[in-house]
């Protein structure tokens, strides 16, 4: 349809005669327009959000941990604290459906800091115990240096692999980190690597202040025996973490 003159000046004409009603309308239509622009960059904004927080973890894992007992079992009251062990590593391993099985501990429980020492410096950093397969399930990038691996665990070799917030309080700049040691209750450790923040939020704050040890190692230096603290577990590609965790709860 081709709009001749005389048609412009009809719309214009009806446009000044009705001019409250016109604006009525450029302004609903600008609001509908408004709240979608809203929405959808909320939307697209909460989206990113969440993958972020996740975006260090494999799909297809989940992490278990042990809290106070909930109810009465052979003659023991209930709110009773127990642990993980090693025998528990080794009864979810024979699990078919489990493609990692990762125990960790962490000195002073989860959340838990310790006071780092290194000369004069001291820094307040999260300790942890993992295996090399901790790296199937987060997604651990190196900045320098090597992570823990399998010799380290065998020969529990008193090691160490630190994050990046790690190196800013303990550390002058453009120094020397891999090769030097740190004070960990009393015992030395060797920096063989330095690791990249991979997670978003508060996983990404942990993971810049937190020093990896090997597990065999860790066991022996703090006295924590056979104890497990919780478990970080990936299912294999063909099985779902939900299913996965039911064959867990039920060992």
């Amino acid at each position: 349809m081709i709009f001749e003159r005389d048609n412009w000046q009809e719309i214009f004409a009806t446009i000044r005669k009705n001019k409250l009603r016109t604006f009525l309308t450029m302004l609903g239509v600008f609001w509908g327009i408004f709240m979608l622009v809203i929405m959808l960059g909320a939307g697209n904004g909460l989206r990113n959000g969440v993958l972020k927080e996740f975006a260090g973890t494999a799909t297809n894992s989940f992490y278990i941990w042990a809290q106070r007992t909930s109810k009465a079992y052979k003659g023991m009251q209930p709110n009773r604290s127990f642990n993980y062990t090693t025998v528990d590593t080794e009864r979810l391993k024979l699990l078919p459906e489990l493609e990692v099985v990762s125990p960790i501990n962490q000195l002073g429980g989860h959340e838990g800091t310790n006071n780092v020492i290194r000369g004069l410096k001291t820094a307040a950093c999260e300790i942890q115990a993992c295996y090399p397969n901790i790296a199937k399930i987060s997604n651990i990038k190196m900045k320098d240096g090597r992570f823990v691996n399998e010799m380290d665990i065998n020969e529990k070799r008193k090691i160490c692999v630190i994050g990046p917030r790690v190196v800013e309080m303990l550390y002058k700049k453009d120094e020397k980190v891999i090769g030097t040691y740190i004070r960990v209750n009393g015992v030395y450790f060797m920096v063989v690597g330095v690791t990249v923040v991979t997670q978003g939020g508060n996983d990404g704050r942990e993971q810049a202040q937190r020093i990896n040890i090997p597990y065999s190692t860790f066991q022996n230096a703090f006295n924590y025996g056979n104890v497990v603290g919780w478990f970080a577990i990936k299912a294999k590609d063909n099985v779902s973490a939900e299913e996965a965790e039911k064959h867990v709860m039920s060992i």
